[in-house]
């Protein structure tokens, strides 16, 4: 589902690339996690430079060994852990207000992030894809690698990827459920990933990006004679719903297909 990004792909038109220290303790995390700088050492080409630019390390020559690349990310590791970094870019500033509105809970919070940071910064990808290359596993697997990146409990992680949870159930996460993957299965929605790094904003115009208006309706409300009577006690109502701000009003909408529905809906909003 998630295919590979680069910093030369459409991505790069947004001005995120600065030094993230937060990314970089999951990318350091995730190096550490399972000696994958062994991996690095016997397979320096399959790995590039981006996984170093994100960490600020210097990409391994021929003559760095297994051993002195544990001991530099570690180094890397310690430092940045007792500095507990916050994620201080527009995108982390835009997701802590939409976490806010939707009621995220701190593990949800991380996951959403490391979802969008995984699209600006591709070493964080290609790091997380490393530790299940090849595996057949499922969201149990998942939630213990990202529960080790994240530094957090892998139950709480494997809840916020539940199919009822809000990340899944709103779509503004995706999980692939291929049992092998070639790619990182999981994907924050296009249109959250663009809200969130179009610059950081408040509350109202956030909610602005990720709602868009309806088409106004191509009808009136003569065009239903046949709900006159519950109209003229619906509309009084809304009409006080919206200027007392009241919350929990909901309206239902019943019938057929193509008998307006969604006409209707619009009008009244």
């Amino acid at each position: 589902m998630s295919k590979r990004r680069t910093n030369s792909s459409k991505n790069a038109q947004y001005p995120l690339w600065q030094p993230n220290e937060l990314v970089a303790l999951w990318i350091l995390r995730g190096l550490n996690l399972g000696r994958a700088y062994e991996d690095i050492v016997e397979n320096r080409s399959s790995w590039g430079r981006s996984v170093f630019y994100a960490t600020g390390l210097d990409y391994p020559g021929r003559e760095v060994d297994a051993k002195t690349l544990g001991r530099k990310i570690r180094g890397k590791l310690d430092w940045i852990e007792r500095r507990v970094p916050a994620d201080t870019s527009d995108a982390g500033s835009n997701l802590e207000v939409l976490a806010d509105v939707i009621g995220l809970d701190a593990v949800s919070r991380d996951v959403l992030a490391l979802c969008v940071h995984i699209r600006i910064e591709y070493g964080l990808q290609q790091c997380l894809e490393f530790h299940l290359k090849g595996r057949r596993c499922g969201v149990t697997e998942i939630a213990a690698l990202l529960s080790a990146v994240l530094d957090c409990d892998s139950e709480s992680v494997q809840t916020a990827l539940c199919p009822q949870g809000t990340l899944l159930r709103s779509g503004i996460v995706r999980l692939d459920h291929s049992p092998e993957y070639s790619d990182w299965p999981l994907d924050v929605a296009p249109f959250v990933f663009e809200a969130a790094v179009g610059g950081a904003v408040g509350r109202e115009e956030l909610m602005q990006r990720l709602i868009k208006p309806s088409p106004p309706s191509t009808l009136g409300i003569n065009s239903f004679p046949h709900l006159k009577a519950d109209l003229r006690i619906l509309l009084p109502y809304l009409e006080h719903a919206v200027r007392e701000r009241m919350e929990g009003v909901n309206v239902l909408f019943h019938g057929a297909p193509g008998t307006g529905k969604t006409e209707l809906c619009r009008l009244l909003g």
